[in-house]
């Protein structure tokens, strides 16, 4: 295996190998009716066919499991995965210096899946949380604040205690918001972030930056259209 220029895996089995392996199967099949005769290299490799083969398909799975886990990764996610990265790249890295052709990579190919598959189910938990907290900026975005009958004629005073008992109970409506978003935050910083270096630490207060430039939009927007309502 190797990484290409975008860091995706690529796997570099020799494709001239890999037409001769072809070859050697219908040059097999003639050498039954004594036609031609096999080299002792080929003999050997055809042997190994098999082997190759399955050796092939194996590294061609991480190589779809590890580019899967970089095409998932959006924006920003990439620097905030760093670290999880790494150690990914750590599991991985023997099969691009030490491991060829020749080894017997069935321990290496297991560890490597398996940790493509904890990186894959941990950025996929984030994401789906990271959702549910947009979702949360969404609905209040689109709340109105104030309560008005269309059409109707309003006391000054009554007009003034109806609005504000609306915002109140608007604004226990709004603690029901925070209170999903801190907890998805919290969740994610926990399991995922906690132990991580200082470089990903200031990647998360980022994100936390860029989530309350979210949030003071969605609060303008309730205002906004709070005011378009009267």
């Amino acid at each position: 295996m190797k990484k290409d220029k975008s860091e995706l895996l690529e796997s570099n089995f020799d494709t001239d190998l890999l037409k001769l392996l072809f070859e050697v199967q219908y040059w097999a099949k003639i050498q039954t009716f004594g036609l031609v005769t096999f080299p002792l290299p080929l003999t050997r490799l055809l042997t190994k066919k098999d082997q190759l083969r399955v050796l092939r398909e194996n590294v061609m799975l991480i190589v779809r499991d590890f580019n899967g886990i970089m095409h998932l990764l959006q924006g920003k996610e990439k620097a905030l995965f760093q670290d999880h990265l790494s150690g990914l790249d750590k599991f991985i890295a023997p099969g691009i210096t030490r491991l060829n052709w020749e080894s017997n990579a069935d321990s290496f190919v297991m560890q490597c899946r398996n940790n493509c598959l904890e990186n894959y189910k941990k950025i996929n938990d984030f994401q789906t949380r990271h959702t549910k907290v947009m979702d949360q900026f969404e609905i209040i975005s689109s709340t109105i604040l104030t309560k008005i009958k269309k059409g109707t004629l309003y006391e000054l005073s009554k007009f003034m205690t109806q609005q504000e008992a609306e915002l109140k109970e608007k604004q226990e409506t709004f603690k029901g918001f925070f209170e999903v978003i801190r907890v998805q935050l919290f969740t994610i910083y926990q399991e995922l972030f906690l132990t991580c270096k200082s470089k990903i630490q200031s990647e998360w207060l980022e994100f936390l930056k860029d989530l309350d430039k979210s949030l003071q939009k969605s609060l303008k927007n309730a205002v906004k259209n709070s005011l378009l309502d009267f």
